[in-house]
C-alpha cells in the first residue's frame, strides 16, 4: 500500500506470503501419518491438502501479478530510461527466458523430489524463489536485476508447480472422489485471479 506502483505492492505482498509455505508441516512421500483427503461433500478435509491448496494459491497470486503488471512496470521502467529496449521486446524476452527455464526446472526438480522421497524442501525453496524473484522485478532498477529477477521467478514458479503436482497427486491417491478433490485444487487457478486486481481496484478507490 506504501509503495510506488502496482508491481512494488505485488512484490511486497508476496515477500510476506512466501514464508507461510515454510512452515506448512508437508509430509514426506509415503509417510503413514500424513493425513488423507477426505471425501468431498463431507464437509471434512485433510489438513495437509488445505495446506497445500493455500501454498498454491499463494503461488499462483505470485503468478497472476507478474502476468498482469509486469509489462506496465517495464513500460514505466522505460520512460523513465529512453536507453533501455522497448517494453514489448523486453516483454518478450523476458517470456521466452522464462519459458526455456521453466522447461528445464519443472523436470530437474520434479525427478530430485522423487528420489528424495520428499516434498516440503522442494515447496519451499521454490516458493521462496518466486518471491524473491517478484521482489527483484519489483524494486529493480538495473536492467540486469530485473532480468534475473524474472529468472529466479520463473524458476521458482515452474519447480513449485511440478512438485506441488506431485504432491497433490500423492496426498488424493487413495481418496475414492479424487476428481473432485482435484477439481477443489484447481480452483486456485481461478481464485488466484481475484486478490491482486481487487488489490489494486480498492487501492484506486481509496
Amino acid at each position: 500500500i506504501f509503495v510506488a506502483d502496482e508491481a512494488q505492492q505485488c512484490g511486497v505482498a508476496l515477500a510476506c506470503f512466501a514464508p507461510l509455505v515454510w512452515l506448512a508441516p508437508f509430509h514426506a512421500v509415503g509417510d503413514p501419518e500424513s493425513s488423507p483427503v477426505s471425501v468431498p461433500g463431507t464437509g471434512v478435509i485433510g489438513r495437509d491438502f488445505a495446506l497445500a491448496w493455500f501454498a498454491r494459491l499463494f503461488v499462483q497470486c505470485g503468478s497472476v501479478a507478474v502476468g498482469s503488471y509486469l509489462f506496465v512496470h517495464l513500460v514505466r521502467r522505460v520512460a523513465a530510461d529512453p536507453t533501455l529496449l522497448s517494453a514489448d521486446a523486453w516483454t518478450s524476452r523476458l517470456a521466452l527466458l522464462s519459458a526455456v527455464i521453466g522447461f528445464g526446472t519443472g523436470m530437474v526438480l520434479g525427478a530430485a523430489s522423487d528420489r528424495t522421497g520428499r516434498r516440503r524442501p522442494f515447496l519451499s525453496l521454490t516458493a521462496l524463489c518466486s518471491s524473491a524473484g517478484c521482489a527483484a522485478l519489483a524494486f529493480g532498477q538495473d536492467p540486469a536485476l530485473i532480468t534475473g529477477g524474472a529468472a529466479l521467478f520463473a524458476l521458482g514458479l515452474a519447480g513449485f508447480l511440478t512438485v506441488d503436482g506431485a504432491m497433490v497427486a500423492q496426498l488424493v491417491g487413495t481418496t475414492a472422489n479424487r476428481g473432485a478433490a482435484l477439481g477443489i485444487m484447481n480452483l486456485t487457478n481461478t481464485v488466484s485471479g481475484i486478490p491482486v486486481p481487487g488489490a489494486r481496484l480498492a487501492l484506486d478507490s481509496s
